[in-house]
């Protein structure tokens, strides 16, 4: 299986599982953000 395929089976589960809504909310808990977090909280 591509790493798209499994990718697109792993969100169609989630789909599947929580709805459209609460899918793409799980999946935007993972978010990695930007900037250098240590550097900006002095």
């Amino acid at each position: 299986m591509s790493p798209a395929d499994l990718s697109r089976k792993g969100f169609q589960a989630l789909v599947d599982a929580l709805g459209y809504v609460d899918a793409v909310r799980f999946i935007k808990q993972f978010d990695q953000g930007h900037g250098d977090y240590t550097k900006d909280r002095s």
